[in-house]
């Protein structure tokens, strides 16, 4: 008993004896159902239907990619605004300068964000381990911003 090999293709009823004649699929029309919770029948969903002109009410509106607020200049600012780049500063040597670091310190002791200090995201790392430093030798207090010298 000579089987003979049936394939069905989507949309397109293929009937053949030999892989060779096989055509390539056309656009795939039949998704498995999405059953959608405010509904009680489930619905079928096309890849098309996820794009953002489906998605959104006016596809037309401009995209915003903002920065979100509180993380700090961007690069090109810091340029002008960070004092370390501007005067050539290390930080890693500036842990024994007290006053210095306490400018970067809240009045309860805690290291201010990117954000407060519009430091460069390198240079406040370095702050914060310099300032970490600190107050681990003594030198600036965990709690509070008042500084004496130590000279």
């Amino acid at each position: 008993m000579a089987s003979t090999l049936k394939i069905i293709c989507t949309r397109t009823n293929v009937s053949t004896d030999s892989p060779s004649t096989l055509q390539a699929p056309e656009k795939i029309t039949q998704f498995r159902p999405f059953v959608d919770s405010r509904t009680t029948h489930s619905k079928f969903y096309l890849p098309t239907d996820f794009n953002r002109k489906n998605r959104i009410d006016d596809p037309d509106a401009p995209r915003t990619f903002g920065r979100p607020s509180g993380l700090g200049p961007s690069a090109e600012r810091t340029k002008s605004t960070d004092p370390f780049l501007a005067l050539d500063i290390n930080l890693k040597q500036e842990f024994r300068n007290g006053t210095l670091l306490s400018q970067f310190t809240t009045n309860m002791g805690l290291i201010k964000n990117r954000g407060e200090t519009k430091l460069s995201r390198g240079n406040q790392r370095k702050l914060a381990k310099a300032v970490k430093r600190a107050r681990n030798m003594g030198l600036l207090p965990y709690f509070s911003n008042n500084v004496t010298n130590l000279q």
